[in-house]
């Protein structure tokens, strides 16, 4: 699938911008475009098998066969999660997928090809697409189906992309559970980023997200609860030594001493007692200790 969209890409630059044919421009866009994915291909084997030998998979070296080494990429990953529902084998779906796009592609290059090879240069409607006229026999079937296949190859891209980025989403999840929210993004809207970043991810340890993110979770309410000023309500077991002001281990128990009376200053029979005399408020010891 992106060897075609490297070869349109090439031809389409070669014809517009070099002063070349348009047979010399599908020659050219054709060899560049399986160079260019031949070299990205190479990069995601490395590692896929780089990730397979660190856990110590068997078959490694299905991350060199085309369309297997998505399966493979599945096993790598494990279960899929789709809008909160586990996927099994979402491997097999996106090798299918893409098997089904390549195909598609592939045909449509050769009706390119062939109807620029026997019938010539063709003529370029306003928005720049090609067309013949005059096409009879096979030619004319041929070019019925050049025209409807740029539909076609849209959907099962659509389709094939969709299922690739849910796999690549599990795959990241389990190599960079930190990036993997943004790595898929860049996947979905430039999926050629998928070569480079299982490349660059190759010699992470594989991790169980779920216990990633639980582990993530008791991380921060152990945070919560050293820093809570205001007492324990987490049941801390060591106590609580920035709140009350209590020793470590003592709980949280309301204290025996009696309340005194708010108003008992002025109800007293000492003349000596102002009671508009309100004193300097009490200093609380623990209002230092509130961002500590």
């Amino acid at each position: 699938m992106e060897l075609y969209n490297f070869y349109q890409a090439f031809m389409t630059m070669c014809s517009s911008l070099f002063d070349v044919t348009l047979k010399q421009a599908l020659y050219i866009g054709l060899a560049v475009g399986a160079a260019v994915c031949a070299t990205l291909f190479i990069l995601q084997g490395v590692g896929l098998y780089t990730m397979a030998k660190r856990r110590g998979m068997r078959r490694k070296g299905w991350a060199f066969v085309p369309f297997a080494n998505i399966w493979f990429m599945g096993k790598l990953a494990g279960e899929c999660n789709v809008f909160g529902r586990k996927m099994k084998g979402a491997g097999i779906y996106a090798m299918v997928t893409q098997m089904i796009a390549f195909t598609l592609c592939a045909v449509a290059a050769i009706c390119e090809a062939y109807l620029l090879l026997n019938h010539g240069e063709p003529n370029l409607t306003e928005m720049g697409l090609w067309y013949w006229t005059d096409l009879h026999g096979a030619s004319a079937t041929v070019y019925k189906f050049y025209e409807i296949s740029s539909y076609i190859i849209s959907i099962a891209q659509l389709a094939a992309e969709i299922m690739l980025v849910i796999l690549l989403v599990a795959l990241y999840k389990k190599y960079s559970p930190k990036n993997y929210f943004a790595l898929g993004m860049l996947a979905l809207f430039v999926p050629l980023s998928r070569y480079i970043a299982i490349f660059v991810l190759r010699n992470n340890n594989a991790i169980n997200y779920e216990a990633y993110v639980r582990a993530q979770r008791e991380a921060y309410m152990r945070r919560q609860q050293y820093h809570n000023p205001y007492g324990n309500p987490y049941g801390n077991p060591y106590g609580n030594p920035y709140g009350s002001g209590r020793p470590y281990g003592q709980e949280n128990t309301p204290s025996s001493a009696p309340e005194e009376e708010p108003f008992a200053e002025f109800g007293s029979n000492d003349s000596q007692d102002d009671p508009f005399d309100l004193g300097e408020a009490p200093k609380n010891k623990n209002d230092d200790d509130f961002f500590n």
